[in-house]
């Protein structure tokens, strides 16, 4: 018959520690719950009052574009009028009698005589000719009468010779006529130079007249240009002292509403700083307190741990101890037993040597005692409770078989024991592995826990 033990149970003891334990565990404290922060009425009315500041912050500076006064307006028009007023390019009323003579001067042809075209030769021409002829008629007469009245050569020749005195007087007047047409020449040169600097003249007068009115003109011009010129830098210096001015007072509106946005940005800041440490400084405290409440939890769930163990051990032991004695009973009582059965099985080989069973094979139900050994421990080696059992059964449940069955497997899940005699505690209810001694606490005050 195989050995069996009463299953375990924890005893009063421990059974008073679990529930004591198991109380203080439903007894933790909670997760931590602190308010959300939220503003005080003065870090509020700090914000309300900044951001209504903010809302009057002062617009972009403007000003008027610059308008030209009456006067700058009244000095430019003077000008305009002047220009309006500028006199034109001259126009000289000599300009055609210059040119005209001067091209009398430029292609005057040069002086030639010609003696047949000279009236006053031809005038002399004919007055000596006719004197000589006169003259040669007198000689030749008063040659013929002092040769008695008759025609002869001499009369002929002294008419001719006196004839030709006339025509030499003739010719002795061509160098005359020749200085007078020459001087004639000249005088009409001259004449024409003459007329030519009388135009010169005129011109230059008219248009040095010209020229004072254009000096006058821009004498006049300058003065005007000048006068506009004060009048626009007086009127523009005045209007651009008058937007710097303006523009100055804006510049103190915003450094001003600078200054008081800044004054309530760092009262807004200094208030909601301050409201919020008072805010962490509770919820701190409070999470302390709370951190307090959870080790003095911790403390009391492992003091309650320990006393539980410990009367677990003390129960576990004291199980131990008597099932160890169970089975040193059992274990004795089946040795006495098989050494009475083996002495009947040497009787009985006395009379059975025909085809006598192994001794080994008896025992083990047809197998020798290595081959159910070695099975077994291939068994156990995978873990297969359920193949070492069915090897028990197929040796035929036999004692040997069950013994070494046992020593590899005990008897667990039921209560039966364990191959190496003891009951193990397992892994607690709280993930904790028990051990079999009694165990040691010390406390941790780093983690606020016993260990």
């Amino acid at each position: 018959m195989a050995w069996s033990f009463k299953k375990y149970s924890d005893d009063a003891d421990t059974i008073a520690a679990k529930n004591q334990r198991d109380q203080v565990a439903k007894n933790k404290p909670g997760e931590f719950t602190y308010a959300d922060y939220a503003e005080s009425d003065a870090v509020k009315n700090a914000q309300s009052a900044l951001k209504n500041h903010e809302a009057n912050k002062p617009g972009e500076f403007t000003y008027a574009d610059y308008q030209e006064s009456d006067l700058v307006k009244n000095a430019y028009a003077a000008l305009q009028q002047h220009m309006a007023n500028k006199p034109g390019e001259y126009q000289s009323q000599w300009l055609q009698g210059l040119n005209d003579t001067m091209n009398k001067i430029m292609n005057r042809e040069k002086f030639s005589y010609d003696l047949n075209g000279d009236m006053l030769y031809q005038q002399y021409k004919d007055q000596y000719t006719t004197q000589g002829n006169l003259a040669m008629q007198d000689t030749m007469g008063q040659a013929a009468a002092m040769t008695g009245g008759y025609g002869n050569s001499y009369a002929q020749s002294v008419g001719q010779q006196t004839y030709q005195g006339y025509l030499q007087q003739l010719n002795d007047k061509v160098p005359e006529l020749y200085k007078l047409a020459l001087d004639q020449y000249n005088r009409e040169t001259d004449d024409l130079y003459n007329q030519y600097g009388l135009y010169a003249d005129r011109d230059d007068r008219d248009y040095s007249r010209y020229r004072d009115d254009v000096s006058d003109w821009q004498v006049d011009r300058d003065y005007l240009t000048g006068r506009y010129d004060t009048e626009a830098d007086r009127d523009y210096g005045r209007y651009t002292n008058e937007r710097d001015f303006a523009y100055g007072q804006h510049r103190d509106t915003v450094a001003d509403w600078q200054t008081e946005r800044n004054y309530l940005a760092d009262q807004y800041n200094n208030e909601r700083n301050w409201d919020y440490s008072l805010y962490t400084d509770g919820r701190d405290f409070a999470y302390g307190q709370h951190r307090d409440s959870v080790a003095d939890w911790q403390y009391d769930l492992s003091r309650a741990d320990g006393i539980y163990n410990t009367a677990k051990q003390i129960s576990l032991d004291k199980y131990n101890n008597d099932r160890n004695l169970s089975y040193t009973k059992y274990t004795d009582e089946r040795a006495f037993n098989e050494q009475q059965r083996h002495n009947k099985q040497t009787e009985a080989a006395a009379w059975t040597s025909a085809n006598k069973p192994s001794s080994n094979t008896s025992l083990f139900g047809g197998f020798s005692e290595k081959e159910f050994t070695d099975a077994m421990r291939d068994a156990a080696e995978r873990g297969s409770q359920k193949d070492a059992k069915a090897l028990v059964t197929a040796a035929g449940n036999t004692d040997a078989a069950m013994e070494i069955y046992h020593s590899y497997f005990g008897e667990q899940d039921n209560g039966e024991s364990h191959p190496n005699g003891e009951v193990s505690l397992g892994s607690g209810v709280y993930g904790q592995t028990i051990p079999l001694k009694e165990p040691t606490f010390v406390f941790d005050p780093k983690t606020g826990k016993w260990k």
